[in-house]
């Protein structure tokens, strides 16, 4: 009998697949080497799935973001192609804009399927191997594009004559979806409030006066951080540590 791990044997339980093994009348020690072999198999597909999983909803927030602004693009243009005459400069500036969120769009998807890296490892890997820098932790979809792109898209909206009606658009604006900053804001709270508990602990304990005003302004700081957290409008995209509230 071949003994290479087959793919239905994936699909069963571990007492089913050792009755169905052993039905094939082999060796015990035979047996449970496949099987331990199957369960480990297993075992590393689901922490595979989990890790992929945990990835690609890093990645929602941005992209969430992203998809929004090209949609009220799309948006600004369906009312644009409504006005007589149309202002073919408005319009050029706002395909230009088009063009640069779908280019952002289509490398992040590409790198949230790879399934290898979260924004942070992402922004790591870009400056270990390019020297690429990406501003504020990546923490928006604007991070990521180039700054001649920003600087060109910005001149095009800033030379268009103010709006008759409305506020004038101002393009790579940093927001986020409400459901995104809530729950960056739920992961970042939690995380904060568990430094803070650590370090509250700490000093109950230590007699160390240097190490008491070390976390005495550690504390000061992450307090600080919780006020500027409870200032930011519901839709500002959040830094990964509270540290980056600070800044």
């Amino acid at each position: 009998m071949d003994n290479t791990i087959k793919k239905w044997w994936l699909e069963l339980s571990e007492a089913s697949l050792r009755n169905n093994l052993t039905a094939r009348k082999l060796p015990p020690v035979l047996v449970g080497q496949l099987v331990a072999e199957v369960q480990e198999l297993k075992a590393q597909r689901r922490k595979e799935r989990i890790k992929s999983t945990v990835t690609a909803k890093s990645w929602k927030p941005l992209l969430d973001s992203a998809r929004a602004e090209r949609q009220t693009v799309f948006v600004m243009k369906a009312q644009l192609k409504k006005q007589a005459p149309t202002d073919p400069r408005k319009w050029d500036a706002l395909c230009a804009y088009e063009t640069v969120i779908t280019t952002v769009v289509e490398k992040l998807t590409r790198v949230q399927r790879g399934s290898v890296h979260t924004p942070k490892s992402f922004i790591a890997f870009l400056k270990e191997e390019t020297g690429r820098v990406i501003p504020n932790e990546g923490t928006h979809w604007s991070d990521y594009v180039k700054a001649s792109d920003k600087q060109r898209i910005t001149l095009l909206f800033d030379a268009l004559p103010p709006p008759i009606r409305g506020k004038r658009k101002t393009p790579f604006g940093r927001h986020i979806t409400k459901a995104a900053h809530k729950e960056q804001r739920l992961a970042l709270v939690k995380r904060l409030n568990g430094e803070i508990a650590s370090a509250e602990r700490e000093y109950e304990v230590t007699t160390d006066p240097d190490e008491h005003d070390k976390l005495n302004r550690q504390l000061d700081a992450m307090h600080r951080a919780q006020y500027e957290l409870d200032r930011l409008p519901p839709t500002t995209p959040l830094p990964a540590t509270w540290h980056g509230l600070l800044k």
